[in-house]
């Protein structure tokens, strides 16, 4: 078998749009002052713009989303450690969830087409 790395996951789905919305953006806002702490999935999520930190220009991206300036469309694939999966190979066993990125309450749904 051959083992394939992931720099990021691009999906297609009917519902793409349905999870980033204005609670996203504000619970990035919330997280950079302090009045609310993103830990796991919900912080991979926030981190919008892939850099794995989340700052203002996640919460910039997420907003030009929104109304329609910009797209999110990068996906990440999560392991039950809450851990982002970028290789895949034959001993990669164990549930995933996938995440979209600026989903902050991980509201999406995928329907793949």
């Amino acid at each position: 078998m051959q083992r394939i790395d992931l720099d990021h996951i691009e999906m297609v789905s009917t519902s793409y749009d349905d999870g980033v919305n204005i609670s996203d953006a504000v619970s990035v806002l919330k997280h950079i002052v302090g009045l609310q702490t993103l830990t796991g999935m919900n912080a991979l999520a926030a981190a919008a713009n892939m850099n794995n930190s989340v700052n203002i220009s996640d919460a910039v991206s997420i907003l030009k989303h929104i109304v329609g300036l910009d797209q999110i469309r990068s996906c990440s694939l999560v392991d039950e450690s809450l851990s982002e999966v970028t290789t895949l190979g034959p001993e990669t066993i164990g549930g995933y969830t996938i995440i979209q990125r600026g989903d902050v309450d991980l509201s999406a749904t995928f329907e793949i087409i």
